[in-house]
């Protein structure tokens, strides 16, 4: 017996989806950190939910287009140096 999925559930997934589409159209279809074409997701700068500012979640300029490995690196690794090389390349105006 197959479940239904939650109203709740298909509109976060195709919140996601619209997130993605519009990170790609916004920010191109590359890494921004070493510019690979695969395996990309959509990165948030600020943390989802952190000190909560879980609005932040589809707000545009929180997004980074990062393939796994960057991601990874940043994630897992705590790589503050990839960090610092997304908010020089977007500007100080951005980062503020």
């Amino acid at each position: 017996m197959s479940r239904k999925k939650s109203e709740k559930k298909l509109l976060k997934e195709n919140c996601d989806r619209l997130m993605y589409e519009l990170a790609f159209e916004f920010y191109g279809k590359k890494c921004e950190l070493c510019e690979e074409t695969e395996n990309l997701i959509v990165h948030h700068f600020i943390p989802q939910g952190k000190g909560g500012c879980k609005f932040l979640t589809y707000f545009p300029e929180n997004w980074v287009v990062l393939c796994q490995k960057c991601h990874l690196a940043i994630e897992k690794r705590k790589n503050h140096l990839l960090t610092a090389k997304i908010a020089l390349k977007r500007g100080k105006q951005w980062l503020n």
